[in-house]
């Protein structure tokens, strides 16, 4: 079964479900922790509240995890 990539409207709690390994990146850029008000959010949201570039972001989340 092929793992799914994390996309600009992935959750955050489902893209540390499937990628765990990359908890560090999303500290990196200001998430302290994984809440009931976060891990609902798209990775897109959370890049948009800690002003960084979503597609930027997103980059750098695949290659970490292909």
């Amino acid at each position: 079964m092929k793992k799914m990539g994390i996309e600009a409207d992935t959750t955050v709690g489902n893209a540390l479900e499937l990628f765990p390994q990359a908890f560090p990146l999303f500290r990196q850029i200001g998430m302290c922790c994984v809440n009931e008000e976060n891990e609902n959010w798209s990775v897109e949201e959370l890049c948009r509240h800690h002003g960084v570039d979503p597609e930027s972001f997103l980059d750098v989340l695949r290659s970490v995890t292909g």
